[in-house]
């Protein structure tokens, strides 16, 4: 996939994301069962952010997540 495409697909998901989450975050998620829209959300969010630390640092950071005083 070429980088600019990769970089709308990621938009387009967040995009989906967003507009999801506030409308009821304790609603099932069918793809992941036992989970909320909350856990989803979350999750994703973590997702990105060790995504783009890795790639600011030049490291997967361990233990993941970071405490919020690492970042």
């Amino acid at each position: 996939m070429e980088y600019s495409r990769y970089l709308d697909c990621l938009a387009d998901d967040f995009a989906r994301l967003r507009a999801l989450a506030p409308t009821n975050p304790t609603a099932p998620v069918p793809s992941c069962p036992g989970w909320t829209v909350t856990d989803l959300t979350r999750h994703v969010g973590e997702v990105y952010l060790h995504k783009t630390l890795a790639i600011r640092d030049g490291i997967e950071h361990e233990p993941w997540p970071l405490p919020l005083s690492a970042l």
